[in-house]
């Protein structure tokens, strides 16, 4: 006898769900993730900052700091939405349609008092000199440290 061949997968029933449906397990989430937006990159924070509340264009931002002109584009947009509100913010166009942004002065601290991520960057970027000056000093004296037990193990070996 012939049977029909089977129908192809998308054409099938789809499965029955017998048991009770459950949610999916929670996502653990960064300890500095919030509800509040990323800071914008560190390097056209510094480039704002370095402008002193000059306007600038993306281009001239990407050309102060080193980064893609899209990279400029998006980090200004982050940080002008970062600022909202904010005395000395402003977004217009040039006679060319290039957007100007304008910052304060003191962009930095505006960033941070309204941002916890950036406050927290900032500190990290404070405390990173001494930690780093410290963990060397670590590692050179674990260093003089491991020579001298070698030194003396070898001397009372030898003896």
């Amino acid at each position: 006898a012939l049977r029909p061949a089977p129908l192809p997968y998308l054409l099938r029933p789809a499965p029955r769900h017998n048991g009770p449906l459950r949610a999916a397990p929670p996502m653990m989430t960064n300890l500095l993730e919030t509800s509040e937006l990323a800071p914008p990159p560190e390097r056209v924070v510094a480039a704002v900052e370095a402008a002193k509340g000059a306007r600038l264009t993306a281009a001239d931002l990407a050309a102060q700091s080193g980064v893609s002109i899209d990279e400029a584009r998006r980090g200004m947009r982050e940080l002008a939405t970062a600022l909202a509100g904010c005395d000395g913010v402003s977004v217009s166009a040039s006679e060319q349609g290039d957007l100007l942004y304008s910052f304060p002065a003191d962009v930095r601290r505006e960033l941070a008092s309204r941002s916890a991520a950036a406050k927290a960057r900032d500190a990290w970027n404070s405390a990173k000199p001494a930690l780093q000056t410290a963990g060397r000093f670590a590692f050179g004296l674990a260093l003089f440290a491991s020579i001298a037990v070698v030194f003396t193990a070898i001397t009372v070996l030898t003896s």
